[in-house]
């Protein structure tokens, strides 16, 4: 090849580069401006800590600082060669490599200016959320020594829902059904520990305390043991539940109301021994002694007045007739007051009793009242009178009796919490439900020490059903109560910023031991309804999931109700018209005397009278011959008597 062929062949191979850099020149420049801006241009260097994406940015940087050379040293070598090659002098060849140079940066100018903000707004979000995102994401998904994580109440919020199923598909011999746990398992009490302890079921209204103890009177129903529930606020399903229980397996129920709007009678004082009467009618009128000489005094003396009194009658209103005209002040005042309540007033040889409730075993529901307050306190009378009876018969009693005691706040007193403690030997077990810790803190009787109360109700109820609410001193003691756990959590947990102000979490933790209660204040106060936080003896607390017990058929309890109260309703009108002809031959007795008092005329013999005397029941006929002016006094007697 010769020098002209060479000079032609160079000519050739520069104008097909120019033409590669009028086409590509200025796009390059944006996708190096683009890259750079997206990867960064630093650092440039690798050593032995760097990962494997940090070397390969390395190496991406120096391949674009190297493409960025090549495109600075194409131009000055296409203008060389031009130059060279070009006939004429070298300012009109160079003049026309500007012109062609500056024609085509016009046209193409704005590829490395997109490119550095497309790559640096790449980078941004990348840094900014991207990045965040997938480190967040890679956070989640380690697969960590340890899962611990310390109670949070955003977290436990969203933890549990209510369950719904069959209870009775998961009763069993030998044991009391409460619910199930998280892991659908059943939780259950053996019969040997249900004897021998007492419950405390806590929680607020529409929470499900009464499903709990659905569940638990339909078991005890159907083992043949004995049940009675203290109901004093007329709760829509126990009494469905129980006479529904008590048609399955053809045991007898009692519904005794303690006033007036219900059927049933009871007399509070008539039942037990005379001296667990006496004790009863202390409590309820207020007598019992406290120390305090001012007061004692006068109590001691309204006891004698009741004492004997009460050897004559322990009936309330006959009570009230034998006192009224004694000094006993106190005791006229609460007689009164009761006496004006017909359902704790029965006639001689009627009225529910609790002995042969016992002796029985039978299934009793009782209704009291929260708004009076005579009822009340006969509702507390009652309940002292179950358990001075249980104890009374606890040597000739066959059955187990199961007592139930609702809104307990209200019906408390020292009498129910000491026998806490001893009832359990006389083959009964107490459960009590009430809303709150505070309820027993701050009892209905303010004669009652609240602290030393919800002690006692504490230590004596193993079993517990606790559940949830906005209530954060019965949360607090549950946590307590549930004892502590140690947890292997995150002590300390760093994370790098970039300019951008995008956080990524670095690769290392620092873990450490950390104590916390086993069932947490936060899940406590995040349980919904039906949802209870469970503890029984020998066992950790669990949480544990209560279902309705169905009642198939309202009508049963209202059937029963309304002929139970047909029956009634003839009794009492074959009583007073017991009474009524009672009253009129206690009149014509009366009438008699008055007649042969005026008269002074002695009854006449039976064996002198006539046969038309037999028939005629006149006044004349009667008395036999007596003059007009005699018949006329009888008449006026007579009259004067109607």
């Amino acid at each position: 090849m010769n020098e002209i062929e060479f000079i032609n062949w160079l000519a050739s191979f520069n104008y097909n580069l120019m033409m590669l850099c009028d086409l590509y020149w200025w796009p390059s420049w944006g996708a190096i401006f683009l890259f750079g801006g997206v990867f960064g241009m630093t650092p440039l260097k690798t050593h032995h800590e760097q990962l494997f994406n940090e070397i390969v940015l390395v190496k991406t940087r120096y391949a674009i600082i190297m493409y960025s050379i090549i495109l600075v040293i194409i131009p000055i070598l296409t203008s060389f060669i031009y130059d060279a090659t070009m006939e004429g002098n070298n300012l009109q060849s160079n003049q026309e490599y500007f012109n062609w140079f500056y024609d085509m940066a016009l046209r193409e100018w704005h590829y490395p200016v997109i490119g550095i903000t497309v790559g640096l707004i790449i980078r941004l979000i990348a840094k900014r959320y991207l990045f965040t995102f997938i480190s967040s994401v890679m956070r989640k998904l380690r697969n960590n020594q340890t899962d611990d994580e310390l109670s949070d109440i955003r977290e436990e919020s969203t933890n549990y829902l209510a369950k719904d199923f069959d209870p009775s598909s998961k009763y069993k011999l030998n044991s009391i059904f409460i619910g199930l746990d998280e892991n659908n398992e059943s939780i259950q009490i053996p019969l040997e520990t249900w004897y021998e302890v007492n419950m405390q079921v806590i929680g607020p209204t529409r929470y499900g305390k009464g499903v709990i103890l659905g569940c638990i009177m339909e078991q005890v129903i159907k083992m043949n043991d004995g049940l009675i529930y203290i109901d004093p606020k007329d709760d829509k399903f126990a009494p469905h539940i129980m006479k529904q229980a008590c048609d399955a397996v053809g045991r007898p129920f009692y519904y005794i109301t303690l006033h007036d709007d219900g059927i049933g009678k009871w007399a509070p004082f008539l039942g037990g021994s005379e001296r667990d009467a006496l004790a009863r009618i202390e409590y309820a009128y207020g007598l019992e002694l406290t120390g305090d000489p001012g007061t004692d005094y006068f109590k001691t003396q309204e006891k004698k007045e009741l004492v004997n009194a009460f050897a004559q009658s322990r009936h309330i209103d006959k009570l009230y007739n034998l006192l009224a005209d004694s000094e006993a002040n106190r005791l006229n005042a609460e007689l009164e007051s009761w006496s004006r309540i017909k359902s704790l007033c029965p006639k001689k040889g009627t009225g529910f009793s609790i002995e042969k409730a016992l002796m029985e075993n039978a299934v009793v529901y009782v209704n009291g009242s929260l708004t009076d307050n005579v009822i009340k306190s006969a509702t507390k009378v009652f309940i002292i009178e179950v358990i001075q009876e249980a104890m009374r018969l606890k040597k000739i009693r066959k059955n187990h009796l199961t007592f139930i005691i609702d809104e307990v706040r209200f019906l408390v007193s020292n009498k129910l919490a000491d026998a806490l403690s001893t009832v359990v030997g006389a083959n009964v077990n107490i459960v009590l439900a009430y809303q709150s810790i505070g309820d027993l803190l701050n009892p209905d009787d303010k004669t009652i020490n609240g602290r030393s109360l919800l002690q006692s109700i504490n230590v004596n109820s193993q079993v517990k059903a606790i559940y949830g609410g906005a209530d954060f001193e019965t949360a607090d003691w549950t946590q307590k109560t549930s004892g502590t756990v140690l947890k292997e959590v995150t002590k300390l947990e760093k994370t790098n910023i970039s300019l951008t102000g995008g956080e990524t979490w670095e690769n290392s933790r620092m873990i450490g031991i950390q104590e916390e209660n086993h069932l947490h204040a936060n899940k406590i106060l995040t349980l919904p309804p039906r949802v209870c936080a469970f503890f029984q003896p020998g066992e950790i607390a669990t949480v544990c999931f209560t279902s309705f017990v169905k009642v198939k058929d309202n009508s049963i309890l209202e059937k029963y109700l309304e002929s139970k109260s047909n029956k009634v309703d003839v009794l009492h009108a074959k009583q007073d018209e017991k009474t009524l002809s009672r009253k009129e031959k206690q009149k014509q007795n009366k009438t008699k005397n008055k007649i042969e008092s005026s008269l002074k005329i002695p009854p006449p013999k039976p064996n002198v009278l006539h046969a038309k005397d037999k028939t005629d029941n006149t006044p004349s006929s009667i008395f036999g011959g007596v003059n007009k002016d005699e018949n006329q006094l009888i008449q006026s007697i007579l009259n004067n008597d109607d």
